[in-house]
């Protein structure tokens, strides 16, 4: 099954526009701390204290996934504040993440069209499916790969159901 040839699969939202009716969104800012995050980057929240006493009181960012499972996955960026064209989102700049839904995906290894998707242990941002297809550890999905593709190296988009649990 090849999904990706379709120009916007029913629910998908668009990688170039704003993200689609039907699919779950939130937006939250990128570290400031960071570098910009292309489209497809699976984000996790970073650890929070609270507002604090400050005014404006401070919020909560994301970052990149890390490379060490853990429980903080949110989502996938799919848009947010960009200059042009862009087809990243800065560090401080807001991001619409994809918590449920379709998306396109940074994966570092070979997909398997149902097999659930998991935090990548090689590369920040990166997801993967899980061996064999084994169910994730609870709170570590972040849904199931769509589409079987073959990484030999680096990362490729990948069509995906996003849940993150």
């Amino acid at each position: 099954m090849t999904i990706g040839v379709l120009i916007n699969p029913t629910g998908a939202g668009y990688f170039d526009a704003a993200p689609s009716i039907g699919n779950q969104h939130v937006q939250v800012v990128v570290d400031v701390n960071s570098s910009a995050l292309p489209k497809g980057t699976s984000v996790e929240l970073e650890a929070y204290a609270g507002p604090g006493t400050g005014n404006p009181p401070t919020i909560p960012y994301v970052q990149a996934s890390s490379a060490t499972a853990d429980s903080l996955g949110l989502g996938v960026i799919v848009g947010g504040e960009t200059a042009a064209n862009a087809t990243s989102i800065a560090g401080g700049a807001v991001a619409t993440v994809l918590t449920e839904g379709i998306c396109q995906v940074l994966c570092d290894a070979t997909t398997v069209a149902g097999y659930p998707l998991i935090q990548s242990a090689a590369t920040s941002g990166a997801l993967k499916c899980t061996s064999a297809g084994a169910a994730p550890t609870a709170g570590r999905g972040y849904g199931v790969a769509l589409q079987s593709v073959t990484i030999s190296s680096g990362t490729a988009l990948v069509w995906a159901y996003i849940r993150a649990q």
